[in-house]
This record gives structure tokens, C-alpha cells and sequence, in this order.
């Protein structure tokens, strides 16, 4: 008793449950939800069942259960109708319903009762045949064959009434039996057939056709099902399965009932069709059988080709296949899309004596036909596809003469008819045989200008002709249709590069420089007809364009054509090619010449190489293809510098602009090396540039800009070379030390010439040769102070004085004389005492080089007599302005020096005395009186 309460509680819940789910099936419309649902519905269901025969009150149950089947079948009819299901929720719904309906054993089963769960369960399995679920199908059609078994055992264990009303309703009832029980069994056969297995569907058909005799209406249909699997398996090519399924359709079509010959016919040319998929070899005969049958039955355009291609196939006689042929074409139902196709299978076949026949008699038969034109079509590409080209020259011709308003009725045949002219003239053209492409481009012309003056492919057919000129050498012919291109379509890029092909080939450099111009215009365009992007295309002939000008050895036009492209690809690597051959042609064009035309536009090219490089190597940190190209065009830049050694502003840019490459390579120590001689040479060239400028502010830019690189390649340097310090003796240092004091003694930083004089008065490892260069420096123009000057040439002579080896007495009294000049000048300005004991001094340090003669040679007697002039000038000056003591002193000391002389002493010796005598009287008289006035 516990276990039956349990039971019915279970039951109880499930019945609410299903009830509540039904409800909202109902009003749900979301097909997610209502999945969830319906799966939720098919499992309470299934445990329903077991449920129902433990449960008191099965009578209410079962119209509970009845109802909800009822009602979720009648949700499926409605959502179909909607569509508001998809075809397998839909299915699962009808299989609950269905399942629900045949699950609970019915007390109250009538005739009209399982008649309701057939149709049920057959609406069910066809659903799911529909998805394409043929197993599922079988679960529901199962059922209806229980229901039916049912029915007949319902229907044989009534009573047989003897009145004519109830043995005429027993009849009924039968039928409708049968009814019901064919319409199952040619679902069996469906869901067998969808399952490939065609022998058990065979079985269900012969069911199916015993029941005729009570149903014949229903052959036909049968019959079309038949048919129906027919074609189905043969698209799957089960070709065995699909021959009996025919031959069951044919056989059906025979019966009391028959159906009509043009179904009969199409079954037979399918049937004959199959037999030659299958095996023409084997079963060519019964195609052909079957085909003739078909023709027999029904004459149809479609079975006359059909036996065509089935002789085709079987080898038959030309005879059996023209007379097919004639067959076909006599046919008045045949239409132009059947007559070429049959065409091209026979050509296919090698029967072109049969297919140019075929296009004559077709010709004749379509004469009136607004379809001619394909005909006509066929019959040129039968003709040139088997090179009779002579035929069809004549033929093109005779079309153009007699049959051009054809072509005019139908747009898609005059393109295929001109397209297959071009093919034919593209053909010829790649094989340099350009009158040949020329004459096939007239025919098109001729037809072209008759039709439509205007048509949008004229200006192609005129650009296609002018370039057949050209290779044919007739200039003046190509001109001309090319400028009627250029009418036609003057935003073509294409028009352009023919004109510029023209111009160039004329040698007229004027015509194709512009040419090259608007070719370029056209890249502004955005698209092309056909939807090419139009500035690639530009490109593309741009490029053709430089390549043409460089096989006729016209470099101006090839350079013109590069820039452009330069100017406007967006392809990295193209542009840097491009400089590449810029670069070669400007260099080689320029050898031997003194030509600053093509260095400039080689650092040109050089600028926009680096800003490309640069930009590259940015995104790709270093890639190994740009380093490549920045080291390319940084030797470039480097011999390029190297050759303009007279040019120093192109010198400098180069070797900056060498300079900059060195930058994007890996930073390796060779590379900094590069970089540091690099601005070593900058340097250089940037004093050259200051001493070459006429303009001040120029000069004085050039020089900061001398600063700016002897600091970068000092800083670089410094690196390379850390242990070196301020003491080296390398090259480098020494120049930079060089370029750097020439630069700021010439923009008059006097604290910075300190700076450098101190660095290197004290650096023991300086040499002799770089004070001496310092020194020629602060002795040109503009002149320095004084005192700068003097405290360069001390530390000169003072490297001389400490030489361990003996120093040069010429270069060392060059020093001296120097800075005893520079002193003397400023006693003769203002009889300065400072300077003029400094000047003294230095004539003493001579004279005493002079008489020890500690030198390497022998001191230059012209110096001695130079110290000699300067001495006894510098007396004579001071007695003439009174300094008596100072005046003596100073003309002694020429007396002196002049002892010292060789050669030279004897023009000198008794003139001096003499005058020297009269000075010394001179200052002796001055002096008395002196003393004279003061007593």
C-alpha cells in the first residue's frame, strides 16, 4: 500500500508537470526555450509510462494524457504553418504527441480512433524523414504498423452485417485501411531509400503495389516515387539500385492506370542515361535501346540528343550520328542552347566534319531566331579551335558583312563575339605576330564602330591596335589610334603609357616627358572600371615605362620615369630600388664630367634613401634587408664625398649624409669607427665651406657647424678609445684639436682659444707639427689679439727649445720672428716698455741660438739678416723718439747680429759702422746736453 501511495505521487507530480510544460509550450514562442522544454516534455514522458500501470483511476489519466497529446499536436501543426519551429523541434513535438497517443492502452478504441493514431504516427515518421532522420522515422512508423495490425484484427472480428448500408461502410473502412497501410509502406520505403538500403525499400514498394487493385489511383503516384528514388540514387551514382527503381517506375506506368508518354519517355532517357554513366562499354546497347524506346514513346529534343551522345560514346558510324543529328535538328522543338551544346559534344568527340555541318544546317534551321548569334558564335570558336584559320577569317568576315545587326540584339553575344576576336589577336600578339593580331583587332573595329561609335571597349581595341603598330615600326598609324584612345578615354593610365611608348619611340623627349606627367595624373583616380586599384596600375607602367627608356639607351626619360616612382609608390622596397638605378644612371652619366647637377641630385636621392631606411628600420628594429640598403647607399655617399673634395658643401652633405646611414646599421664597433670618421670629414669640409663663403654670417655658421661635428666625433671617439685620455697622440684627436682651434680662433672665442692653448701647452704628448699648424693659423686672417698670438708662438718656441734631438733653427727662427714681429708692432704704436723688453727678449734667445748653433742645420743666413733689419730698425725708431739708452741698445744689437753674417756681412759691415758711429754721436751729444740743461 506505501509503495502504490508512492507511486501515485510520482504520477501525480509528473501529471502536473506535464501539464504546466504543455501550457507553456503553447505560449512560448523563443525557439531556445521552447527546445529546453520539449526535451523536458520527452523525458517526463518516458517515465510516465511506467508509472501509468501502477496508478488507480487510469481512465481519468488516460484522457489527461489523450488531451495533452492532442494539444502538443496540435502546437506542431500550428508552428509549422507559422514556421515559428524549426523542422526537428517540430519533429520532437509530433514524436511526444505520437508517443503520448500510443503509450496508454485505450479502453474506448474505435475505427476512427487508431485511424487518428496512424495518421499520427505517419504525420510523425514523414516530419522526421523531412530532417532527415530516417532511423527516427522508423521508431514512429513502427507504431503506425502496430495501430494498423489493430485495425485489420478490429476489422475481421466484427460482425458481418447482411444489409447493403453496412457491408458498403465495411468496404469503406477497408479502404481507408488500405489507404492508411500504403501510405505507411511508402514511407518504409522512403526511410529505407534515405538509409541506402534500396533492396528493403524494393520490398516495401512491392507491398505497396499489392494493395493497387483496392487503390489504383495511386499508381501514378507510385509510379513518380519510383522515379523520384531513381534520381536520387543516381545523383549518389548507385546506378545498380537506381535501374531497378526505374524499371519499377516503368513498369508501374504500364498498369490499368497508365501514366502519361512524356513521363514514360523521361524515365526511359533517364534509365539510358544511367546505363551509360555506368558503363557505356558494357551497357551502351540497352542505353541506346532505351533511349530509342523514349524517342518512340515521346520525341523530345533532349532524347535525340541524348542518342546522339550515346553513339558518341559506343563508337558509332558517322552515318547513325549525322542521321541523329539530322534528327535533332529537324526537331521543332529544339532550342539554340540544346543545338549548341550538341555542337561542342561532337567536337568534343572529334566530329568537327559532323559539328561544321552541324553549325551550317543550325544556321538555316535559327535563321529568324533572336538567338542566332550564339550559333554563329560556335561555329568561329569550332573553326579556330581546330586552326582553320583561313575559314574563319572568311567567316568573321561574312558575319561583319551579312550578319552584324545579329549581334546587335543580344548584348552578352556581341561581347562573347568580340571577345573571342580578341583572344584570337592576343593570341598572335604574344607571338610577335602583330599584323596578324592587327587584322583580328580591325574585325572587331569594323563591327565595333557599326554597332556603337561610342562602346566602352573601343578605347581599349584603339590602345591594343596603336601597340601592334608600334611593334610593326608604323609610328604615325600607332599615333593615330592611340590620340583616338585618348577621345575615347582620356583617364585611361593606359592610353598615356601607349602615347608615351609613341613619344619615346619618336625620340620625342618633350612629348613623353609629359605623357609620363598625366600617366601620373591618372593615380588620383580612384578606381579603375573593372575596380583595380588605379595607383598601382600607374606604378606598374611607371615602371614599364623606365624599363622601355633604359632598352632605347634614353637615360633622361628612364630617370624621369624612376622619380615617379619614387615620388609615388607606397612600396618601400620598390622606392629604394628605384634610388638604386637613380643612383647608377646619375653616376655613370656623370663620369668624367665635373658635373654638381647629378651630385645634387644624387644627395637627393640620398635624403629620401635615408628617410625611407629610417622609417623601415623604426618599425622593424633593425631588420637585416634595410641594413643592407643603408649600408649600400652609405658607400655610395662615402665615395661620393671622396670625389667632390673641390666641392666642399657637397663634400659636407655627403658626409653627413654618410654619416646618418652609419646610424641605422647594428651598432657594432667597425660602424662607429665609420660614424667618427665620418664627422672627422664633416669637420673638414665644414671649414673648407666657411673659408670658401664671401657672406659673414655664412662663414661664421659654417664654422659653428665645424664645433658641432668635432664635438660629436670627439664624444665618439672617446668611446672608442676610453684609455687614450686627453694625452693621445692619435690622429684624430690631433685633427679635431686642429679643426676645433681654427673654428673658434675664426669666431673670436678668446676664452675658448685659452682653453685649447692650455689644454695643449700642457700635454707633453703634442707635437711640434701641431703647434706649428696652430701657429701658421693665428698668423692668417682675420688676425687674432696679440696676446693670443704671442702665447701661441711661445708655446711653439718653447717645443722647439726642449727638441732632446736638436731642433730646426729655420722653423724655430720662423717662430721667433713671428712673435718678435708681433711685439715690435706694438712698440712702434706706443713705445710700450712690456713689449718692448719682450721683443728683447726674444731677439736674445735668437742670438744666442745663433752663436751656440745648437740646431739640426745651420742657421739661414736670410734670418740673420731679417733679426739684423728689425734690431737696428727698432734702434733707429727709439732714437728718433728720444729713447737714447734704449736706442743704443738696440742698434748695438744689430751691430752684434751683424757679425753672425756670412756672405752678406761685407754689403753690410761699413755702412752700419759708419751710421753707428753717428747714432753713438748722436746719443753722446743728446746725452750732453741733457746733462747740460740740467746743470
Amino acid at each position: 500500500m506505501e509503495a502504490m501511495r508512492t507511486d501515485k505521487t510520482d504520477f501525480t507530480d509528473k501529471i502536473r508537470q506535464i501539464d504546466g510544460l504543455v501550457t507553456q509550450l503553447c505560449q512560448e514562442y523563443d525557439e531556445n526555450k521552447c527546445d529546453g522544454i520539449i526535451d523536458l516534455l520527452l523525458d517526463i514522458s518516458q517515465s510516465l509510462i511506467g508509472l501509468y500501470t501502477r496508478v488507480p483511476q487510469r481512465q481519468a489519466v488516460e484522457m489527461q494524457i489523450q488531451n495533452w497529446s492532442v494539444s502538443l499536436w496540435d502546437v506542431a501543426v500550428a508552428r509549422k504553418t507559422g514556421e515559428s519551429l524549426t523542422q526537428e523541434l517540430n519533429s520532437k513535438v509530433r514524436h511526444i504527441a505520437c508517443n503520448l497517443a500510443f503509450s496508454i492502452p485505450s479502453s474506448r478504441e474505435t475505427f476512427a480512433f487508431l485511424k487518428k493514431r496512424i495518421m499520427m504516427a505517419g504525420g510523425t515518421g514523414r516530419a522526421w524523414l523531412d530532417c532527415q532522420k530516417p532511423m527516427m522515422a522508423d521508431q514512429s512508423l513502427s507504431l503506425a504498423m502496430d495501430g494498423l495490425e489493430k485495425m485489420r484484427k478490429m476489422l475481421e472480428s466484427t460482425p458481418s452485417g447482411s444489409s447493403d448500408e453496412w457491408k458498403e461502410a465495411e468496404q469503406l473502412q477497408y479502404i481507408d485501411m488500405d489507404k492508411e497501410v500504403f501510405k505507411i509502406y511508402v514511407t518504409k520505403a522512403e526511410s529505407s531509400v534515405m538509409q541506402d538500403d534500396h533492396a528493403v525499400g524494393l520490398e516495401w514498394i512491392q507491398k505497396a503495389k499489392e494493395l493497387l487493385p483496392q487503390i489504383p489511383n495511386e499508381s501514378s503516384y507510385l509510379a513518380l516515387l519510383c522515379y523520384n528514388f531513381g534520381c536520387d540514387s543516381v545523383d549518389k551514382k548507385h546506378y545498380k539500385a537506381t535501374i531497378a527503381w526505374l524499371r519499377e517506375s516503368l513498369e508501374l506506368g504500364k498498369g490499368e492506370h497508365p501514366i502519361e508518354s512524356e513521363f514514360q519517355a523521361r524515365t526511359l532517357r533517364l534509365l539510358a542515361s544511367t546505363y551509360l554513366d555506368w558503363d557505356p562499354e558494357q551497357y551502351g546497347q540497352k542505353a541506346l535501346n532505351a533511349v530509342g524506346l523514349a524517342n518512340a514513346e515521346h520525341s523530345h529534343p533532349s532524347g535525340l540528343h541524348l542518342k546522339i551522345k550515346i553513339l558518341l560514346c559506343v563508337n558509332g558510324s558517322d552515318n547513325r550520328i549525322r542521321g541523329a543529328v539530322d534528327d535533332l535538328i529537324s526537331h521543332a522543338d529544339l532550342s539554340v542552347n540544346l543545338a549548341v551544346h550538341t555542337v561542342k559534344m561532337l567536337a568534343q568527340h572529334d566530329k568537327l566534319d559532323i559539328s561544321l555541318y552541324s553549325c551550317q544546317k543550325m544556321a538555316s534551321c535559327f535563321s529568324s531566331h533572336s538567338d542566332i548569334g550564339r550559333v554563329y558564335l560556335q561555329h568561329l570558336e569550332l573553326l579556330l579551335s581546330n586552326k582553320k584559320i583561313s575559314e574563319a577569317k572568311t567567316f568573321v568576315e561574312e558575319c561583319i558583312t551579312d550578319h552584324s545587326s545579329v549581334f546587335d540584339v543580344d548584348i552578352n553575344n556581341q561581347r562573347h563575339f568580340h571577345s573571342v576576336l580578341w583572344d584570337q589577336a592576343a593570341s598572335a600578339y604574344d607571338v610577335d605576330d602583330n599584323a596578324e593580331a592587327l587584322a583580328w583587332y580591325n574585325c572587331s573595329l569594323t563591327l565595333l564602330t557599326r554597332s556603337d561609335p561610342k562602346h566602352e571597349s573601343l578605347a581599349k581595341l584603339q590602345r591594343n591596335r596603336a601597340s601592334c603598330y608600334l611593334n610593326l615600326q608604323q609610328l604615325d598609324k600607332a599615333l593615330e589610334a592611340v590620340k583616338e584612345a585618348e577621345k575615347l578615354d582620356p583617364t585611361s593610365p593606359f592610353t598615356w603609357y601607349i602615347l608615351y611608348k609613341v613619344a619615346l619611340w619618336q625620340a620625342n623627349e618633350e612629348e613623353a616627358t609629359q605623357a609620363i606627367q598625366r600617366l601620373c595624373d591618372c593615380s588620383k583616380e580612384e578606381k579603375q572600371e573593372d575596380g583595380s586599384d588605379n595607383k598601382e596600375t600607374v606604378l606598374s607602367l611607371i615602371c614599364l615605362a623606365a624599363q622601355m627608356a633604359l632598352e632605347k639607351d634614353n637615360r633622361s626619360i628612364a630617370m624621369r620615369c624612376l622619380e615617379k616612382v619614387v615620388q609615388y609608390s607606397e612600396d618601400q622596397q620598390q622606392i629604394l630600388t628605384s634610388l638604386r638605378c637613380l643612383t647608377r644612371l646619375q653616376l655613370t652619366s656623370a663620369q668624367g664630367k665635373d658635373n654638381v647637377t647629378e651630385a645634387n641630385a644624387v644627395l637627393s636621392y640620398m635624403k629620401t634613401a635615408y628617410d625611407t631606411v629610417h622609417t623601415e628600420i623604426d618599425k622593424d628594429d633593425v631588420d637585416i634587408e634595410w641594413s643592407q640598403e643603408a649600408r649600400w647607399f652609405m658607400k655610395i655617399s662615402w665615395n661620393m664625398a671622396l670625389e667632390l673634395t673641390e666641392k666642399s658643401t657637397l663634400t659636407h652633405e655627403f658626409f653627413m649624409i654618410c654619416s646618418k646611414f652609419s646610424h641605422l646599421l647594428p651598432p657594432e664597433q667597425n660602424n662607429a669607427a665609420h660614424q667618427k670618421t665620418c664627422l672627422l670629414m664633416a669637420s673638414a669640409a665644414a671649414l673648407q665651406m666657411a673659408r670658401e663663403q664671401l657672406n659673414q654670417d655664412d662663414k661664421l655658421a659654417s664654422f659653428k657647424l665645424c664645433l658641432d661635428h668635432v664635438r660629436a666625433c670627439r664624444d665618439i671617439n672617446q668611446e672608442l678609445h676610453p684609455e687614450q685620455g686627453s694625452d693621445s697622440k692619435e690622429t684624430t684627436s690631433i685633427l679635431l684639436t686642429l679643426y676645433e682651434f681654427e673654428a673658434v680662433a675664426n669666431l673670436g672665442e678668446v676664452s675658448e682659444l685659452d682653453r685649447i692653448l692650455e689644454a695643449v701647452g700642457s700635454n707633453p704628448t703634442t707635437e711640434i707639427k701641431t703647434l706649428e699648424t696652430m701657429a701658421a693659423l693665428v698668423m692668417e686672417p682675420p688676425f687674432l689679439p696679440s696676446s693670443i698670438c704671442k702665447k701661441v708662438l711661445q708655446v711653439v718656441i718653447q717645443k722647439y727649445l726642449q727638441q732632446p734631438d736638436g731642433m730646426d733653427l729655420n722653423k724655430c727662427s720662423k717662430a721667433l720672428h713671428g712673435i718678435i714681429e708681433l711685439c715690435l708692432k706694438d712698440v712702434r704704436a706706443s713705445y710700450d716698455t712690456a713689449s718692448k723688453q719682450e721683443a728683447w727678449t726674444h731677439f736674445i734667445t735668437e742670438l744666442n741660438l745663433i752663436e751656440n748653433n745648437q740646431g739640426t742645420t745651420k742657421y739661414p743666413e736670410m734670418q740673420i739678416l731679417w733679426l739684423l733689419t728689425q734690431a737696428w730698425n727698432t734702434g733707429i725708431h727709439l732714437l728718433n723718439g728720444g729713447q737714447l739708452t734704449d736706442a743704443e741698445k738696440w742698434c748695438g744689437l744689430a751691430v752684434r747680429v751683424m757679425n753672425h753674417l756670412t756672405s752678406l756681412k761685407s754689403n753690410y759691415e761699413e755702412k752700419m759702422k759708419t751710421i753707428y758711429s753717428e747714432v753713438l754721436e748722436k746719443i753722446e751729444r743728446e746725452k750732453l746736453k741733457g746733462n747740460l740743461e740740467e746743470e
